[in-house]
């Protein structure tokens, strides 16, 4: 009966979720009672029903009260900042996980070696596009988990561009598989020596390996948030 004025409430509440699901829930419960008791009382079924809605439309300063008492510590923090500090720091967690694994290269001598066999611009390559979608996904997680900004624009899930993305990332990794093993075979066909097959096969996989697990933690951090905010009511069927 109010399926469609509850939704248009649920998607101006900015209270994040799982509270916003549950507060939709209790005005339900009592849209109905009050429709009920209006009925009782001898109104028609359709003055009933306006008049119960009329009940349960917020004004601006209920809806801000009801947010402010849902806003956890992480959000009135972050609500206070000036826009262009929020847009900075979303910035800053964007490149963190590529700061974090230039740090592990400089530090770690097997990570730097992996890099060398698997050709330094390839692998810059398809490290710097991993990272700057796992990154993305990463701002996602602290706005959509950390700081709750479930807005509606927040909530909208773009998982044809991630799946681009990936799908790209791993071609481009196994293009350039291809392409070291092709020169593999020109060089034991130059030389004649059959023992840089298998060092070269071994160096030409590298690439693809590489691209493959980049593209698996996207992946995984795009869907795993989508599963956490589907269990929590924020996207529902959209999933």
């Amino acid at each position: 009966m109010f399926a469609k004025e509850l939704r248009e409430i649920e998607e101006e509440l900015t209270v994040p979720y799982p509270e916003r699901t549950q507060l939709i829930k209790e005005i339900a419960g009592d849209l109905h009672a009050s429709f009920e008791r209006l009925r009782q009382q001898g109104m028609s079924h359709e003055a009933a029903r306006v008049e119960a809605l009329r009940l349960f439309r917020f004004s601006s300063t209920e809806q801000l009260a009801i947010e402010v008492v849902h806003a956890n510590f992480l959000q009135r923090i972050w609500l206070k900042l000036p826009n262009s500090w929020r847009y900075l720091l979303e910035i800053g967690g964007c490149m963190f996980p590529l700061v974090a694994v230039m740090f592990i290269i400089q530090t770690k001598v097997s990570m730097f070696n992996l890099i060398l066999e698997g050709g330094v611009e390839g692998m810059l390559a398809i490290m710097v596009i991993g990272l700057f979608m796992l990154g993305r996904e990463l701002i996602r997680v602290i706005r959509l988990l950390l700081l709750k900004q479930h807005s509606r624009k927040n909530l909208n899930f773009d998982t044809n561009s991630v799946l681009l993305g990936v799908a790209a990332l791993v071609i481009f990794s196994g293009g350039l598989s291809l392409l070291g093993l092709y020169n593999t075979l020109l060089a034991v066909e130059l030389k004649n020596d059959y023992s840089l097959l298998v060092i070269g096969a071994r160096e030409s996989m590298v690439p693809l390996v590489f691209g493959t697990m980049m593209s698996s933690l996207v992946l995984f951090a795009h869907y795993g948030l989508k599963m956490m905010l589907h269990r929590w009511g924020a996207i529902g069927e959209r999933v």
